[in-house]
């Protein structure tokens, strides 16, 4: 990526950073906490040994999860005959001139639109945040770039979509002397409404989690402070103005960081991670306000090293769905981590990933209580990533893994966003060849959206 390239986000950095040497390529059914062994097979009782299966034959033969007897791994059953993702479609996208772009939220709106926010590189070198609008059949109804001056940087890393249509972005911008958190609102057809910004005192921040409720939009933004503090700034803004209502007041003297935010029954949930002062362990945090902004509670799991990424409401009684990566003490490398927990939140079940190096960065759930995560995991001892999808039941049953490590020789993925319509799932990300350019510089990051069937 070329050396003027803002970081893709905080959470890509932390995982390069954090990535373990160890990997697998695919995941047996059976793994925890609930998963079972779907695969069927004709019972033998000869008592002679049985013929092993050959995966691909079209039969069912024990041991196999599925067998739809091709070798087309993205149609519901992959090579080694283990449920994956029913792939519709795979759109890449290099951006308008085609020096780079990239995906890190993603959001289905009622017509069934796909609505895509990161950013792209613009002729005049600058990144600006982008904003586009994919038909369910992949083709771009509408794209919008950020405008802003040539040295000015901007990113959107969050996307929401409320029920009339209307598309609300947030992000920020950097430029000399100043970063902003940013936070724009769009109709439809792509008029622009209207525009929040906020001035950060430090060169460090953004807006980074949106969530639309039943009195207004809530944001959730990280902004630096004079005193080398990063605050976690919750703010309520009118639907129609983009104006701040209220702003959360100061919490306790460390660095917090919002990854996501929730409106889940009379109060908000945003999932992130805390630095406190005297070390530079992150460790996970869930922090809960009312809808009025009052603190209600500041969860930090002091016993593990770690992050939230990502937040969704499950259920009726208040659930949540976290989702994110945890470091063992004595490991090098990341373990994938999605849990749910009550309203209280206290553990209902939790999934480890623990035999690759791996991170959950989206989460998605539906009113049946079936869930989607992504991110990304690590190929062996080398610097390639691949996307990691995972379809999970309310009580933690697997239903499908997806390893995307077909994207084509010398590729990379990583699954930044998730989101789930009527019947079909959305995932998109970030790609780049893994291929050194004449100038000593890495191919620049490009965008993907990908999208299955989920029924």
């Amino acid at each position: 990526m070329p050396a003027s390239s803002p970081p893709l986000s905080l959470c890509f950095t932390a995982f390069v950073a954090t990535c373990a040497t160890a990997c697998i390529e695919n995941y047996q059914v059976g793994q925890n906490p609930l998963e079972t062994d779907t695969a069927g097979g004709d019972s033998d009782d000869s008592g002679a040994e049985p013929t092993p299966g050959v995966c691909g034959d079209g039969v069912l033969d024990e041991g196999e999860a599925c067998d739809d007897g091709d070798d087309d791994p993205e149609n519901g059953c992959d090579l080694d005959c283990h449920p994956t993702a029913a792939v519709e479609w795979t759109r890449t996208d290099r951006g308008i001139v085609e020096q780079g772009a990239k995906a890190l939220d993603v959001a289905i709106d009622p017509t069934g639109r796909i609505v895509v926010v990161g950013s792209e590189r613009q002729a005049d070198g600058a990144d600006r945040g982008l904003v586009l609008v994919l038909d369910p059949g992949g083709e771009v109804v509408w794209r919008r770039a950020h405008p802003g001056p040539k040295q000015d940087n901007s990113m959107f890393a969050d996307v929401e979509v409320d029920a009339g249509g209307r598309i609300f972005v947030a992000g920020g911008e950097v430029g000399p002397g100043n970063t902003t958190s940013l936070i724009r609102g769009f109709g439809p057809a792509a008029e622009e409404l209207w525009t929040f910004r906020k001035a950060i005192p430090e060169p460090f921040g953004q807006a980074r989690a949106l969530a639309v409720g039943p009195e207004g939009l809530y944001s959730a933004s990280n902004e630096a402070q004079f005193d080398g503090l990063v605050k976690l700034v919750v703010r309520r803004h009118d639907l129609l103005s983009g104006a701040a209502t209220w702003e959360s007041p100061d919490a306790e003297p460390m660095k917090e960081y919002a990854k996501d935010i929730v409106v889940s029954g009379a109060r908000l949930a945003v999932a992130g991670t805390t630095v406190h002062l005297e070390g530079q362990v992150p460790h996970p945090l869930v922090a809960f306000f009312a809808l009025d902004g009052t603190l209600l509670a500041s969860d930090i799991d002091e016993q593990v090293e770690g992050e939230w990424y990502g937040v969704a409401p499950i259920g009726a009684a208040g659930d949540l769905m976290l989702a994110g990566y945890v470091r063992h003490e004595g490991a090098i490398g990341s373990d994938a981590v999605l849990r749910r927990v009550d309203a209280d939140n206290q553990e209902v079940w939790t999934f480890y990933d623990d035999d690759a190096s791996e991170m959950f960065e989206g989460v998605a759930a539906r009113a049946d209580e079936t869930l989607v995560v992504t991110g990304a995991g690590r190929i062996g001892d080398s610097d390639d990533l691949y996307t990691y999808t995972r379809r999970f039941a309310g009580d933690g049953a697997t239903i499908w893994s997806s390893q995307h490590l077909d994207a084509g020789p010398e590729m990379n993925e990583h699954g930044t966003g998730v989101a789930l319509g009527p019947g079909v799932g959305v995932t998109a990300g970030v790609w780049w060849e893994d291929l050194s350019q004449s100038n000593g510089q890495r191919d620049p990051l490009n965008l993907w959206v990908r999208r299955f069937i989920d029924d």
